[in-house]
Order: structure tokens, then sequence, then C-alpha cells
């Protein structure tokens, strides 16, 4: 690994930048911008319940002590419904900021509230309860770097292993049998999938699937 990249336990200065990285690749790999204007709404409904929750099962990756990438997870099978409280929160002013017309300048992002509220709510593959939950996400510019991704994993691999745990799950987008060789290279293996269609304004002829992959711990 570059003498310039380190990895280090999540602090609460990282909070930003992290929140920043998550929406500036909220669109596989792009900003979410385009897609929805409120990029601070949309990176804390996503990662706000692990920040806040899960600090100690939370690594950062910097290069010249920039944050490039984040690896995040949960070893409590209720986590969801313990962070309902923040997603209905988040939920509601999502839709009364589209109500009274915040969104109204851009039409895009009324459309994603829609999709949210319709469509979004049923596109979830089915994840096995009971087993850890893992989200890895790189900065563009170090996306698709197996070395940096295996190094990262790792960090949280061995915390769990630690902790007693033989496998733990992740969602991902996928969208070719590409993406489907790289998960199973670091070892994931398909457990559920749905189509994603928030994204079909901007890729009208690609499919896009929201898969739940799960990995043995060795």
């Amino acid at each position: 690994m570059n003498e310039n990249i380190k990895i280090r336990p999540y602090e609460e200065i990282d909070r930003e930048s992290i929140l920043n990285l998550c929406a500036d690749t909220g669109f596989l790999g792009k900003p979410i911008d385009s897609v929805f204007m409120d990029r601070s709404l949309f990176s804390k409904f996503i990662m706000g319940p692990y920040l806040e929750r899960e600090a100690r099962h939370t690594w950062v990756m910097t290069d010249n002590e920039k944050p490039i990438a984040y690896v995040t997870g949960t070893t409590d099978p209720n986590f969801r419904l313990k962070n309902a409280p923040h997603f209905t929160k988040t939920c509601l002013t999502m839709l009364t900021k589209s109500l009274i017309g915040k969104y109204a300048a851009h039409p895009r992002s009324e459309e994603y509230v829609k999709w949210f509220f319709t469509r979004g709510i049923k596109e979830i593959p089915k994840h096995p309860y009971g087993l850890p939950e893992i989200h890895i996400n790189f900065a563009k510019g170090h996306r698709g770097s197996a070395k940096l991704s295996l190094q990262l994993l790792k960090k949280l691999e061995d915390s769990l292993r630690a902790e007693g745990h033989k496998e733990y799950f992740g969602n991902g987008s996928i969208g070719n049998r590409r993406s489907l060789r790289a998960c199973a290279y670091f070892g994931f293996r398909p457990y559920d999938q749905v189509e994603l269609t928030c994204f079909k304004p901007e890729l009208p002829n690609e499919t896009i699937y929201k898969a739940c992959l799960v990995k043995r711990l060795n």
C-alpha cells in the first residue's frame, strides 16, 4: 500500500468527509446531485445511523490524511428497527420539502422523491437475519482497486472474527456479469437481488440490480 495511504478508526472529525463521499458516489459512483439535489439529506439517510451508533465498526482510509474511502457495519440484528425514528424523520423531511416546493426548481429531484415513496421501499433485496451488515465506499479515482478494497475490508473482517462472527452481508448495485465476477473475487455470493429503477431516466437501456451479497469469513 502507498505509504501515504493509511487506514484508521473513524473519528468524529471525519463525519462531514464521509457524508460528502457518500453523496459524491450516490449515482453509481458519481455525484447524486443530478438525480437528487438534496445531497445532505441523501447521505444522512444512508450513513447517519452508522456514524452515530456504529463508530466502533467504522474505518476510514486516507491519502495524505484526506479520507478517500470508508467501511462501516453493524452486528445488531435489530439495527434498522432501532433506527426507525431516524429513517422516519428523514423521510418526513424529504416529503415535506417536496410538498412545499423546495425541489420545484429541479424536476428530477421531484421524480426521485416520487420513486422513493412509491417504488424505493419495494426495491430492497432480502437479507439474512442475524448476520452482520457492512457498507464500503471509495471516492472517485480510487474505486475499482482490488488491493485497496481487500485491505479496507480486512479491518472490519478482523473485528467481526474477533467478535465470533462467521459470515456477513452487504448490499451493492450490480449492472453486469463483470460486477458479479468482481463480487466473487472478493468472496461474496449472491443471496437475493431486485431491479433498481431509480436511475432509469439516466440509463434507460440498462438494467441495474440491488443485490444482497453474503461472504463467509475464513
